[in-house]
C-alpha cells in the first residue's frame, strides 16, 4: 500500500479513527473469546517431551542407511539389466499377450462416448495383466478361439 503524503486534517482524523477502531475490535474479540482459545498451562506441561536427541538421531541414521541400501540395490539392478541388454538386447523385451476374439469384437461394437467401442475394449484389457507366460498365453488363445486341440498344462 502506498503511503499518501498529501493528507489533510479530515483524512488524518479518519486514519486515526480507523486504527483506534481496529484496536478496539481486537480487544473486544479478546475479551469475548479468549477463554475458548486459551492455552492451558497444565495441558501444555502434561505433554510428554521427547526423550532426547539420541533416539531421534539413531532413527534418522537408520532411515538414512536404509535409503542408501535401497539406492545401492537399485543401482546394482540397473547395472545387471544394462549388462543383459548389452549381451542380448532381445532378452529384455516382453510382449503383450494377444487380444482375445471376444475382446477384439468390443472395438467395433458401439461408440466410446456411449461406453462401447474403444472405451469398452480398454476397460476389458485392464482386467488382465499384459504379460503372461507362453504356455498360459497359448491356453488363453486356444480357449478364446474355442480351439481345444491345443493342450498345455499350466
Amino acid at each position: 500500500m502506498v503511503r499518501e503524503l498529501n493528507m489533510d486534517t479530515q483524512r488524518q482524523n479518519f486514519w486515526k479513527e480507523s486504527i483506534d477502531k481496529e484496536a478496539y475490535v481486537r480487544l473486544n474479540w479478546h475479551t469475548r473469546y479468549s477463554k475458548e482459545f486459551a492455552r492451558d498451562a497444565a495441558t501444555m506441561a502434561a505433554k510428554p517431551r521427547k526423550e532426547g536427541l539420541k533416539i531421534n538421531a539413531l532413527q534418522g541414521l537408520k532411515q538414512e542407511m536404509e535409503e542408501k541400501e535401497k539406492k545401492q540395490e537399485e543401482s546394482t539392478a540397473k547395472k545387471q539389466l544394462e549388462e543383459k541388454a548389452k549381451t542380448d538386447p532381445k532378452s529384455l523385451l516382453v510382449e503383450m499377450r494377444p487380444v482375445s476374439g471376444k475382446t477384439r469384437e468390443l472395438l467395433y461394437d458401439g461408440f466410446s462416448a456411449l461406453g462401447g467401442g474403444r472405451y469398452a475394449y480398454l476397460q476389458q484389457r485392464k482386467l488382465k495383466p499384459p504379460e503372461i507366460s507362453d504356455r498360459a498365453n497359448a491356453l488363453i488363445f486356444a480357449l478364446d478361439n474355442e480351439d481345444i486341440s491345443v493342450k498345455y498344462s499350466v
